[in-house]
């Protein structure tokens, strides 16, 4: 099984998905990690953040995600779970104990939970 994270530069799990374009995909079944950069450009704000190719994901586990990456996913069928660990390896852990909720709704980087019922437009004074 392949699982999806997004990683700071210290491999710690990022507070939110996508938030700086780094990716690591480990494989359950062999222990190997392999890392992707989609973008060297930051996370442009709430739920634009950059997103891997994920042919071949089978899950994402996060600790926060925009509503539009959530719906992506969704709609790939790949699965998404929440964790409060910023250890990779403790939150597969804890993906495998069956401790992780689904994310059911977008989560942004506060912990607050969002609607999505309109996008969010930011305005240049």
């Amino acid at each position: 099984m392949y699982i999806c994270f997004s990683v700071l530069p210290d491999g710690h799990l990022a507070p939110h998905f996508g938030e700086n374009g780094r990716y690591v995909v480990y494989d359950t079944e062999s222990g190997t990690r392999s890392e992707h950069t989609t973008s060297a450009l930051p996370c442009r704000g709430p739920c634009h953040c950059f997103v891997p190719e994920l042919a071949g994901i089978d899950l994402v586990i996060c600790r926060s995600i925009g509503h539009l990456v959530l719906r992506a996913l969704k709609a790939q069928g790949i699965p998404v779970y929440q964790t409060q660990e910023t250890d990779m390896m403790a939150a597969v852990a804890a993906w495998q104990a069956e401790q992780l909720p689904p994310m059911g709704r977008a989560v942004c980087k506060t912990g607050r939970r969002t609607t999505a019922r309109r996008p969010l437009i930011h305005k240049e004074n």
